[in-house]
């Protein structure tokens, strides 16, 4: 029989199968992840006071509702032994051989390659100046635009430059005096010549001093790749 100690208070052993709790649809029982990670158990426990005899009879009883929660989260660490495999180093060398060849091209006419075909003249105020570009030597390089023409007086005269295609404020009439057009392997520029550099005579000759005309042009590497700009002079 049990025998209550002086203290009044009675140890009791509670047992829980924790892979039964799953089975229970009773909220007021069992509540899984309750919080983040941990599970809520809410039993009654009953203290009855018996008195011994033929038949055990209770005088008294006690119940407390018991909350009980599980924190059913783990730290841990593990060693993890690392190395590191350096980056390797490569280089190749790749030779690309192309170049950009300017040429009076008199006869052509701007939206028409076929007409873009050396042809020299001299030319006088008024006429209109006419450069064709071609590229040799890679197959897989292609002209895409012509971003920048100048004119500028080769020696003798005094007239400065002329910014005929470019941009900023820099460029002539606002890049009304000339255009220029690209067909793949050929581009054309096509463009007023201004007057002032019909001025001044060259004593030896009795003409206009010559006139130099250089650029930038955009190439293409392939018909839909990398572009990479390169400047030319005539």
């Amino acid at each position: 029989d049990p025998i209550v100690p002086d203290t009044g208070e009675v140890t009791a052993n509670i047992g829980i199968s924790m892979n039964k709790l799953s089975g229970i649809n009773d909220d007021n029982v069992y509540v899984e992840n309750v919080d983040d990670g941990i599970d809520k158990i809410k039993i009654c426990i009953k203290g009855s006071l018996l008195v011994p005899g033929k038949v055990e009879t209770s005088v008294n009883f006690h119940e407390t509702i018991l909350s009980i929660f599980v924190d059913k989260t783990q730290d841990f660490i593990v060693e993890i032994d690392t190395d590191r495999t350096a980056a390797t180093n490569r280089t190749d060398n790749v030779t690309v051989d192309y170049s950009v060849q300017p040429f009076i091209c008199a006869n052509g006419k701007l939206n028409n390659p076929d007409t873009w075909v050396r042809s020299d003249s001299d030319y006088s105020q008024g006429d209109v100046l006419k450069v064709c570009l071609n590229t040799t030597g890679a197959e897989d390089v292609y002209m895409e635009e012509v971003t920048q023409f100048q004119l500028q007086q080769e020696s003798g005269g005094n007239e400065g430059i002329s910014m005929m295609i470019g941009g900023g404020n820099e460029v002539l009439a606002g890049g009304v005096l000339a255009a220029s057009e690209c067909s793949e392997k050929l581009c054309m520029i096509q463009s007023m010549i201004p007057a002032k550099y019909f001025d001044d005579i060259d004593a030896n000759s009795a003409s206009p001093f010559d006139l130099k005309g250089e650029g930038e042009i955009v190439l293409r590497f392939g018909k839909k790749s990398r572009s990479r700009r390169l400047q030319s002079v005539l």
